[in-house]
């Protein structure tokens, strides 16, 4: 097992130098973002990026897009997008307001649009997995356990990520509870102002997440926001994390 890239951590950098930094890092996947790498609206550049990733020895977990539940967007460009990209998992979000804002009936609604989005994912052999991210359905682990539950379809899954602004005690909790429906986990390491510290000091912290997450062996892990958010960092983290997880997993 190799740890992944989230390609959005380096929007400033061509899809072709991030799978060169990739390479040079050890990166083992990469998650392409819809927003600056690989729009919905361009099948030839996901074909063109698809052939490169694979030619580098680089494997493609996931396609990270910006569909929201509730803003009228349509999934369809998103799958076909990640068919041509040869991926089988799309990221979403659940919704754009945290689950204490959403009346009963407006979750109602956003429940019904995933399921919606999950028949249609489950055409093209696609699993929708939500970002776990404050102002959506997913900012808790409660929100998020029930709207798997709401749903109830094998193909709407989660990622996960630490809060932290919670505890760690939290943290860790939040992780136990949702860990039977993760595929995907976004490594990273921050304090409580947000910024993007080098993993090396969060190495204790992380371990105590992988010894939970240990017991689904198939979870990726992809890296996010390293610091200063430059790709000279990326090596340190890369080697890092994949240290941790040699160690745990």
């Amino acid at each position: 097992m190799k740890v992944g890239l989230v390609s959005i951590s380096f929007r400033h950098l061509t899809p072709e130098q991030v799978i060169s930094h990739s390479v040079n890092a050890g990166i083992g996947t990469i998650e392409w973002g819809s927003d600056s790498h690989l729009p919905e609206t361009d099948l030839e550049n996901a074909k063109k990026i698809a052939q490169q990733t694979k030619d580098a020895g680089l494997n493609m977990v996931s396609y990270g897009s910006y569909y929201k539940l509730g803003k009228d967007m349509d999934i369809v460009p998103y799958l076909e997008t990640a068919k041509a990209l040869g991926t089988s998992i799309i990221r979403i979000w659940a919704g754009t307001r945290g689950s204490e804002k959403v009346t009963e009936d407006e979750r109602k609604r956003l429940v019904a649009e995933t399921v919606a989005v999950c028949n249609k994912a489950s055409e093209y052999g696609i699993t929708i997995c939500f970002e776990y991210h404050p102002n959506t359905l997913t900012d808790n682990y409660q929100s998020a356990l029930r709207l798997m539950q709401e749903v109830d379809l094998p193909n709407c899954r989660l990622y996960w990520q630490p809060n932290y602004n919670k505890s760690q005690e939290e943290n860790l909790t939040a992780l136990k509870t949702v860990l039977p429906y993760v595929d995907v986990i976004h490594v990273f390491y921050w304090n409580e102002a947000r910024d993007q510290l080098p993993l090396a000091g969060g190495q204790e912290v992380w371990r105590q997440f992988l010894e939970i997450a240990k017991e689904k062996p198939h979870i990726h892990y992809l890296l996010e926001f390293v610091p200063e958010d430059h790709e000279k960092h990326l090596p340190e983290e890369a080697a890092v994390f994949q240290k941790l997880m040699q160690e745990v997993l």
